[in-house]
């Protein structure tokens, strides 16, 4: 027992190396063959990221600081020159001052407004390109044909579990089918026995008896007597299913009991074969050769004698 158990532990153990090592051979298979197809999915995917983000980026802040000052100076040159204007301690000269001032300011704030108009033009400008950039990039980068693990997505499992299944059946298939063909030519050849041939005479011989008891002896009670038929026989015998059977020499000594008990003249061993082989094949009894002995199968004696 326990070397069967140790045998058994070691065959486990040989099928579990050999199931990771087919498992590694089968996902590394699989990798290869669909990397490119996973690099173009990433690229694809890299690309139309690349191209949500151009569409979706504002542009930078605008320089508001100068024309809000500029138009600040220039509300204020605006107000002196109405404050002032009517005051007469304003010369001519102040009053040229407040206009030169205020054109000043009005030159800043038209500068600051182009200025402003040109920054928006170039962000526009800058990203526009870059979307058009983007969407090129996706452009070359399409959706590969077809799917990575084809298998599993129509079944509609993980792709590893394709994986496993493969692995473990391929794993079974190697070395289930190479202990078979170990064991096969371990055993060699099967061959068969072939059935027994009846000979056209059989010498029966006269059976031991079962009981410690000195051989029987045929009491023939004349030769005027008839002879009985091999068929008296089947007054002592019946059929049995199963593994029953009757050595020869039995049903020799039961049919001449047979014979003894109807009065009759019981035929010789070597007369009574050809009537017994043809009266078995009638009935479908089978005779078979162990050992050097002959048997009829399915038949046995019957548990109740039929009295004369």
């Amino acid at each position: 027992m326990g070397l069967a158990v140790t045998i058994a532990c070691g065959l486990v153990a040989g099928e579990l190396v050999a199931l990771q090592s087919t498992a590694e051979r089968v996902v590394s298979a699989r990798d290869q063959r669909q990397a490119p197809h996973a690099a173009a999915i990433i690229r694809h995917k890299v690309a139309s990221a690349a191209l949500h983000q151009a569409q979706v980026d504002q542009p930078t802040a605008a320089p508001t600081a100068r024309l809000a000052d500029a138009t600040a100076r220039l509300a204020a040159a605006e107000a002196a020159i109405r404050d002032q204007a009517s005051t007469r301690s304003c010369a001519a000269n102040c009053a040229a001052l407040l206009k030169d001032a205020a054109s000043a300011g009005r030159d800043e704030v038209a500068a600051a407004r182009r200025e402003l108009d040109d920054h928006q033009r170039r962000e526009a400008a800058r990203l526009n390109a870059t979307v058009t950039a983007a969407r090129a990039a996706l452009d070359a980068a399409p959706l590969p044909d077809g799917s990575a693990t084809p298998l599993a997505d129509a079944i509609g499992v993980a792709p590893w579990i394709v994986d496993v299944v493969v692995a473990v059946l391929t794993s079974i298939a190697i070395n289930v089918l190479g202990g078979a063909f170990i064991a096969a030519a371990a055993h060699g050849p099967a061959t068969l026995t072939p059935a027994p041939q009846i000979a056209e005479e059989v010498e029966i011989a006269r059976p031991q008896p079962e009981r410690p008891a000195s051989p029987p002896t045929l009491r023939l009670v004349g030769p005027d007597l008839e002879v009985g038929p091999i068929d008296l026989l089947l007054d002592l015998i019946e059929e049995a299913p199963g593994k029953a059977r009757m050595e020869i020499g039995t049903v020799y000594a039961t049919y001449v009991e047979a014979c003894e008990a109807q009065g009759l003249h019981p035929m010789t061993p070597a007369a009574a074969s050809k009537p017994l082989q043809a009266l078995c094949k009638s009935r479908g009894i089978e005779w078979h050769s162990v050992k050097g002995k002959v048997y009829l199968s399915g038949i046995r004696r019957r548990s109740v004698a039929i009295s004369a």
